[in-house]
């Protein structure tokens, strides 16, 4: 974290970290309570806590009908609400505030990443802050997918919400800022650890355990917990 600040600290950015990692972990775990508190503290504290309700949509979707659509919807509308209250209260109260920066940054970002590709130096690349979003994952942005459909159902929903993530922040984010990235690193550095460390080729009884003994799968468990509604669920993806 402290490597993506540069010059300037965003108060609010080591807590988005936690209640953003908690909401992920709530939705997986289908944990109302600590996904009602995490999204609560987060909309007080970042508004771009407001993703998750997507990742949650995607997680949970089971089927095209128009019955399970409607529940999907609903439920979603009724788990955002301690997240879209809060958020929605401040930016009422604080509309007739002046922004401190311009609200629409897309052109100046995709001027920004043309500028610093076209004119790219590699011998100062720590210049080229718009191309910074490609750096702080490096590797792991690519390792996230080469396994994808290896990954566990949650890690692919999820990371469904990675493009309209970095299309928001394009839109109303200084994109050269990289620290806007780091909630992503929730999702795009273990799903390159689940490709560099694919769980079918782990043989450490510590982990896997041992059916003679009648003990489960570290890693079964942790698949069949990933799937919403008891791995009943028909797949997206």
């Amino acid at each position: 974290m402290p490597l993506t600040y540069i010059d300037d600290l965003q108060e609010s950015a080591p807590l988005l970290f936690l209640t953003f990692l908690a909401g992920l972990w709530a939705i997986r775990d289908n944990n109302v309570v600590i996904l009602a508190i995490s999204f609560l503290i987060g909309g007080l504290n970042n508004e771009t806590m407001l993703v998750l309700p997507l990742v949650y949509l995607l997680y949970n979707y089971r089927s095209r009908k128009i019955g399970d659509l409607a529940l999907l919807l609903r439920n979603t509308i009724l788990t955002s609400l301690p997240l879209v209250l809060p958020v929605g209260i401040i930016r009422f109260i604080s509309k007739d505030r002046p922004h401190l920066v311009e609200v629409w940054q897309l052109p100046n970002n995709i001027n920004g990443l043309l500028d610093q590709l076209w004119n790219l130096d590699l011998l100062h690349l720590y210049n080229a802050s718009y191309l910074y979003i490609f750096f702080i994952f490096g590797a792991f942005w690519i390792y996230a997918f080469v396994r994808y459909r290896g990954q566990p159902l949650f890690q692919r929903r999820a990371s469904l919400m990675i493009p309209f993530f970095i299309a928001a922040n394009l839109v109303t984010g200084i994109i050269a800022e990289v620290r806007l990235m780091l909630p992503l690193s929730c999702i795009i550095i273990p799903m390159a650890l689940f490709s560099l460390f694919p769980f079918e080729s782990h043989q450490d009884t510590s982990m896997v355990g041992n059916p003679a003994n009648g003990s489960h799968s570290f890693f079964a468990e942790s698949r069949k917990r990933d799937l919403p509604n008891g791995g009943q669920s028909d797949k997206l993806l």
